[in-house]
């Protein structure tokens, strides 16, 4: 109805949503404030429709807030606001911050001596940025046991085949799932 929106990055991560936030993340919907839920950053804040599916799904957004989506006066821009938007903790769109800003939640909660994780899915187009790489390899500095990060490798813009290679040179545990749509493999 917004006519308007990125509908293929949204795609690309639905899947990867539901497994993170209903079989992974320690996650209370009716309490999603809580400090002691895990925390997900979609890094790649074009995918902010498929988030608030998400958030509609579980009952934290109303149908009514869900098809404002867009529009003037709605707490749903094309790109997630943390000050609008529950459960999001990091505006995201600028490609690049997502990951930075992971590492810095992980890092406070060991701080913290908290047992949350910290999930970021990212973009293949984002691994062009610096402090993409800058943040990987703090994290493994760091050792950041609470981090995953997940990379949505769909081709449409990286232009090196090899991310899997790179994370682990810096130090990164790697899965590699083939079908990132499948959520047996994603399991």
């Amino acid at each position: 109805t917004a006519k308007q929106g990125h509908l293929s990055p949204c795609f690309s991560i639905v899947e990867m949503l539901n497994v993170i936030y209903k079989e992974e993340m320690v996650f209370d919907a009716e309490n999603y404030d809580d400090e002691n839920n895990d925390t997900c950053i979609v890094s790649k804040g074009h995918a902010g429709l498929a988030i608030y599916a998400l958030l509609l799904d579980m009952g934290i957004l109303s149908e009514e807030e869900f098809f404002s989506f867009a529009k003037f006066d709605s707490i749903l821009g094309e790109h997630p606001d943390r000050n609008k938007v529950p459960t999001v903790k990091a505006s995201t769109g600028s490609l690049g911050h997502g990951l930075p800003i992971a590492v810095g939640m992980a890092t406070g909660y060991i701080s913290k001596k908290m047992r949350n994780r910290v999930f970021v899915i990212m973009g293949d187009g984002e691994a062009n940025e610096g402090a993409v790489w800058e943040a990987a390899l703090m994290a493994d500095r760091l050792n950041l046991y609470n981090l995953v990060c997940i990379v949505d490798n769909n081709h449409s813009e990286s232009f090196s085949p090899y991310l899997a290679d790179k994370f682990k040179a810096f130090g990164w545990d790697v899965t590699v799932v083939d079908d990132g749509n499948n959520v047996n493999a994603l399991r």
